[in-house]
């Protein structure tokens, strides 16, 4: 098993272990080789399944999407299974880009409490 991890002050993560691709944060383009990394560990692992997790991945630049088309398309290849779920924002982001045309993804239930952009409203107080 490979496994690949890091991030920067960015504040995005990338990292592929157990089957699981896992990004959280905001990727930004500093990040793209990282990334590129954890893509190829996740198709050359043995495993049968994979989940690529975006749950927690508020932003990521479009470079990212190419590679990430091109390692589910090769895992798929692969015969594995592949699961992408990915945050609310991120599904926007699929959506706007038809993407659902090339893959099926899941988008997560937002477990943010408000956006911190505007306080939230309480009722009843």
């Amino acid at each position: 098993m490979r496994e690949r991890q890091g991030s920067s002050s960015a504040g995005g993560h990338c990292q592929y272990s157990r089957s699981n691709l896992c990004v959280t944060g905001y990727l930004h383009r500093n990040q793209l080789a990282l990334f590129r990394d954890c893509v190829d560990a996740m198709v050359a692992d043995r495993t049968e399944e994979v989940l690529i997790d975006f749950a927690d991945c508020r932003y990521l630049s479009s470079m990212f999407i190419g590679h990430l088309v091109d390692g589910i398309m090769r895992a798929k290849e692969r015969h594995k299974d592949v699961r992408v779920l990915v945050s609310p924002e991120i599904g926007r982001f699929f959506e706007m880009a038809h993407l659902d045309q090339l893959f099926e993804y899941e988008v997560a239930e937002d477990r943010r409490i408000g956006s911190g952009v505007n306080p939230p409203v309480v009722q009843g107080a």
